[in-house]
């Protein structure tokens, strides 16, 4: 049974049993021809660490020992970082022997064999080489000082190079996702706006799959002491072009607030700006004073909904246009509701609430739901509870195929 791959040996097993229950060499060559099978070719996995613990849970059946190190190039000197390991029950005396064993060979672009007599045992290092660079060290221990088959050595370089295939798959796809963050948070508002008679929220989560960026958003601003501008809305598609048209659309609307136009006519306007069609979109535009009189236009998006402190919630009904980029004919419609003090307002994309399987109603009403049990439970002090509850929630019932955006208003008593 092999060690778990943090490198803890979970049993005390005798050195004499481990040695006594090694495997004969045919059917370690045969193990290790099926694990270069499996890896021929080795499919990207999300990060290097995960493709790392895979090999080496592979290896475990063939291997005393083995580990995958990656060379650290953000240092003055190249040091290595450990992504996985593991070793047979009872042989943690080795563990420790592989920290600097072959690091120069491996460096250098060499593999080599290293016998150790006193264990009885033979490690084989090999470079992890991915376009004409060494990525890091694949070191494997086998029974037996006088090293491994010529089959053996074979297997062990392809699996090797399979390996640093993989990781330089998994390299590239994390710095996607960094870079891909990077300018999601570029954005988005670095701050929300504060004041003595309201409470702001916001949370964005992109979606499970593919790079983590898409064409949600949420903005809010004081256009002056006492008016709060806030608002949401999702660009069609995912990845860096709808992400960059989420980007000119919130410019554009930010530099549309600076007019002080109300929301029905920000709304028309961003109309105007999407023809002839080229985006698709949904956006709702909301204004609250300190008196509670809240106003808002949506351009095919989803309603807001309303959550009282007693614990009501309710999607607010909605006169809207179309969605920007399918086209407006007369004109964008304003709606209002007075919000008392304690309600919250929640703006939202689809990605908080729907799912394939149920009409948008019953999403609705879901939500609804679990915001008012919230606040009923007294888990709702602040619009910044009540996003992380339904947002949690939402990732944890089934995976996120949409990205999230929210946005929460809460009135303070004057």
């Amino acid at each position: 049974m092999p060690a778990d791959d943090s490198g803890r040996d979970p049993g005390a097993g005798a050195h004499q049993q481990s040695r006594a229950a090694a495997p004969p060499r045919q059917e370690v060559e045969a193990q290790l021809r099926q694990v270069a099978d499996a890896l021929s070719p080795l499919r990207a996995a999300s990060s290097r660490s995960a493709i790392a613990h895979a090999v080496v849970r592979l290896l475990a059946g063939a291997a005393v020992a083995c580990r995958v190190d990656v060379a650290d190039d953000t240092r003055d000197a190249r040091d290595w970082i450990l992504l996985a390991r593991t070793h047979r029950t009872g042989r943690a005396d080795i563990a420790a022997a592989a920290d600097d064993l072959g690091a120069s060979a491996a460096l250098a672009g060499k593999a080599a064999v290293v016998p150790d007599r006193d264990r009885e045992l033979s490690w084989v290092v090999i470079p992890l080489v991915a376009n004409q660079a060494t990525l890091g060290s694949l070191r494997v221990a086998l029974d037996g000082a006088s090293g491994p088959s010529s089959a053996e050595l074979a297997y062990l370089h392809h699996i090797a190079s399979s390996l640093a295939n993989g990781l330089a798959s998994a390299e590239l796809h994390e710095q996607s996702e960094r870079i891909s963050r990077r300018l999601q948070e570029s954005l988005l508002p670095h701050a929300l706006p504060s004041a003595a008679w309201f409470e702001v929220a916001a949370r964005y989560v992109p979606a499970t799959a593919g790079m983590h960026v898409g064409g949600d958003w949420y903005d809010a601003e004081l256009v002056s002491a006492d008016e709060l501008a806030f608002s949401v809305g999702d660009v069609a598609g995912h990845g860096v072009e709808a992400a960059a048209r989420m980007g000119e659309l919130r410019s554009a609307m930010h530099a549309f607030r600076q007019l002080s136009r109300a929301p029905d006519e920000l709304i028309a306007l961003m109309h105007r700006l999407c023809e002839p069609p080229g985006y698709f979109a949904t956006a709702l535009c909301a204004r609250l004073d300190p008196l509670g009189a809240l106003r808002w236009a949506s351009a095919g998006h989803l309603p807001p909904i309303l959550a009282r402190p007693d614990g009501v919630v309710a999607a607010l009904p909605v006169n809207q246009s179309p969605p920007l980029g399918a086209g407006l004919e007369g004109t964008v419609r304003l709606n209002e509701w007075a919000v008392a003090a304690g309600d919250t307002v929640v703006l939202y994309t689809d990605g908080l609430i729907e799912r394939r399987d149920e009409p948008l109603d019953v999403s609705l009403d879901r939500l609804a739901g679990q915001l008012g049990r919230l606040i009923e439970h007294g888990h709702g002090p602040g619009p910044g509870e009540l996003l992380e509850a339904v947002v949690q929630s939402r990732q944890t019932s089934t995976p996120v195929r949409d990205d999230i955006a929210a946005i929460a208003v809460r009135l303070r008593a004057g």
